[in-house]
């Protein structure tokens, strides 16, 4: 497999109909050799067209499993058996759940950085003035 990994059934995907069955046609299909192993790569699109091509070609930087990067919302390549040794490869997904976890994970560390500037610079300067009057 060329170190990607075996053929994977995640979702319930165990061929190309299971796929096509949910999203349609590909828009494109092409025949590629990464690493010895035959894939047919099934393009419909969009972002996660573009990562499943980083992956199958091993380059994914270690910046796409932040979440400040659009790779981080996007699931791994579906892998199906296809004829032969070869391997369907279809796109991975956006995921809904990794993007709650991001927006929740950007509100916590907003909180914490605020708490700090408020214990740093808040409290100091209005301590010391809250009861005294103008004419002392």
């Amino acid at each position: 497999m060329g170190g990607l990994g075996p053929v994977s059934s995640f979702a319930g995907l165990k061929s190309s109909r299971d796929y096509t069955s949910r999203h349609g046609d590909p828009v494109r299909t092409q025949r590629r050799s990464y690493g010895g192993s035959n894939y047919v790569v099934h393009n419909y699109g969009g972002w996660g067209n573009g990562f499943m091509m980083g992956y199958l070609a091993g380059s994914s930087p270690w910046y796409w499993g932040m979440p400040f990067h659009p790779a981080f919302y996007y699931g791994r390549p579906y892998y199906a058996p296809g004829v032969g040794s070869e391997v369907n490869v279809y796109p991975g997904h956006f995921s809904f759940w990794r993007l709650l976890c991001g927006l929740f994970l950007l509100a916590v560390v907003t909180i914490i950085v605020l708490a700090i500037l408020a214990a740093l610079f808040g409290g100091s300067k209005r301590r010391g003035r809250a009861f005294r009057s103008s004419f002392d």
